[in-house]
Order: structure tokens, then sequence, then C-alpha cells
């Protein structure tokens, strides 16, 4: 009998689970893997995470219609009545952020801004602001390049860059 050699092991300081090479786990239908708040999943240079056909990845969805903060990761769907300003979380490096506001008052704007971070289309900008035009819906997509810079992915017509903090 040859010698046994596991694909998938504990060391003996028990402190990770090692794959070997062509090695693989297997989570069944209704299991899950779950990452806890601090946690991290690290892809390295090279590797790749694959989303077969039907598979998934989620975002998390904020209503941003009665906050005035809005997280700096996934989805926030504003709903303001009236003129409304939000501010957004400092961004942090490589994170994707969308902004989807349903429809602004129809006598006012509605703002997200960025405090000291800056959001645009290019590295030079200095706009901190997003103004979503009023009465009409629209969204923004961005990815946060540094810890200070937004940087735009698309947008529709109806949002616009402002310097304003206030919404003035």
């Amino acid at each position: 009998m040859g010698l046994y050699s596991a694909k998938v092991y504990k060391p003996e300081d028990g402190g990770e689970l090692v794959v070997g090479s062509s090695g693989f786990i297997t989570v069944q239908s209704g299991g899950e893997i779950d990452v806890e708040s601090g946690g991290s999943i690290d892809v390295e240079s090279g590797g790749s995470l694959d989303i077969e056909a039907g598979g998934k990845l989620t975002e998390p969805v904020e209503n941003g219609s009665t906050a005035a903060s809005l997280k700096n990761y996934g989805v926030s769907v504003l709903s303001p009545t009236t003129k409304k300003v939000y501010t957004l979380a400092a961004p942090v490096a490589g994170v994707r952020k969308t902004i989807y506001c349903t429809v602004a008052s129809t006598s006012k704007h509605a703002y997200v801004y960025s405090g000291a971070s800056t959001i645009a289309f290019t590295t030079t900008s200095t706009q901190r602001a997003l103004k979503f035009s009023k009465a009409v819906r629209g969204y923004v997509s961005m990815i946060a390049i540094s810890t200070a810079r937004w940087l735009v992915l698309n947008k529709t017509t109806s949002v616009s860059y402002t310097t304003g903090t206030t919404g003035a």
C-alpha cells in the first residue's frame, strides 16, 4: 500500500485548514461559509473567484430614505420627499458603492456629501458631493481608489458633481 497524502488537512498548530494542490472543499446544498465581522476572504495574485451560471454574488442594500448617513459599500436606495443631505462614509480602497435615488422631491434636490473625500470621474477633481436632480431618477456607481477618493465608474445625466456640503 502506498503513502497516503491528504488533500485537505489541518496542521499541528490547528490555526488553519489547508487545501492542497488539486484538493477542494464542497459546500452542499443548504450549507454556507460565514465570514464573521473583521474577517475576510483573500484571493491572492493569480487566484480567482468563479461564479458559475446561476450563481450569485450579493451586495447589502440599505434604505437611505430616513438615514442621514450612508455606508461606504453596497447599494443605497434614496427616496427623499424633501431636500435631503446624506453623508457618505469614508472610502476603503477597492470597495464599490452604488447609490440609486428613486426620485428626489419635485421642488428640491437630494445631495450625497462625501466629507473630506473627493468624488470624480478623474483623479484630479476636487468635488465632494453629488446632486441628484429634482423629480428625476438617477444612480451613480463608484469604486474607492484610496481612503480619500471615490472614482465614478458610471452615472446617469441626472446626477452632477458639486463642491457644496449643505445642498445649498
